[in-house]
């Protein structure tokens, strides 16, 4: 229950709490956190048939206000990836998450403006129509993309969840 308290206490005090619901802001927060502060938390989101198109329409909206820049500037929600290395790796899974049929629903590349054409930048990407077999759902991505799977039936979902590696 502390831990629960404390993850709420966090949450709150987010600059994002703007009416979303508290699964939301935990959604935003593992996708938009500084990447210069933390590594990539969430690759996979798991929403209820019911709810999805809704919330991925708030969630595209939240993130496309994100201010990308600068990682030492204060006023900065999300920074560029560590290395040209593993800006490509995350390149290639966006690629990997098109080929394979998933529908990317924002980002896949920089961001827009000339401070982002130089540099490891990567717009917060998701993608939805993403299923348990593909690359993006299976495999550690840590980079800013975050793989939406639909599920209707709790245990299924479950057993989903479980049998994946991470």
């Amino acid at each position: 229950l502390a831990t629960v308290d404390a993850a709420l206490a966090e949450l709150v005090d987010l600059k994002f709490f703007c009416g979303f619901s508290f699964a939301e802001i935990a959604a935003m927060r593992s996708t938009s956190e500084r990447t210069v502060r933390r590594v990539w938390s969430k690759a996979r989101l798991y929403l209820h048939d019911s709810i999805q198109d809704a919330f991925v329409e708030r969630l595209v909206e939240r993130v496309r206000q994100l201010r990308i820049g600068d990682p030492l500037d204060p006023d900065t929600e999300m920074g560029c990836l560590v290395s040209p290395e593993q800006h490509g790796r995350v390149m290639a899974y966006v690629a990997s998450g098109k080929e394979e049929g998933a529908h990317l629903v924002t980002g896949g590349g920089p961001p827009d403006g000339e401070a982002f054409t130089r540099g490891c930048f990567l717009a917060p990407t998701v993608f939805t129509g993403v299923t348990d077999g593909m690359r993006i759902a299976r495999e550690e991505i840590f980079g800013p993309v975050l793989s939406v799977l639909r599920w209707s039936d709790r245990d299924e979902v479950i057993r989903r969840a479980n049998g994946l590696q991470f």
